[in-house]
């Protein structure tokens, strides 16, 4: 059996919890809109492969599962955009 590499693996995160003793994961995996199309839109700001922007992205983990579903729902109408501006590939 081969080694695991990253790619293998779901697109999922665990939660973490900074208290006085540190950082710890917990055990219940969050989901992330992440597709491994890691390139960022110079004019948006936003991720061509998800639609977030930088800061979205850096703070997804410390996000509360309310944050995460605000950003959640922007992010079909970033990705139209940009697909309208001709960076997604052609339009149908």
């Amino acid at each position: 059996m081969g080694a695991t590499t990253a790619s293998d693996k779901p697109s999922l995160f665990y939660n973490s919890i900074n208290d006085s003793h540190g950082i710890f994961m917990t055990s219940k995996p969050i989901s992330s809109p992440c597709i491994k199309v890691c390139a960022i839109d110079g004019p948006t700001g936003w991720c061509l492969g998800c639609g977030r922007s930088l800061n979205e992205i850096a703070e997804w983990v410390a996000l509360d599962q309310d944050g995460r579903d605000a950003v959640q729902v922007l992010l079909p109408d970033r990705l139209e955009q940009l697909k309208a501006h001709g960076k997604l590939g052609r339009m149908e």
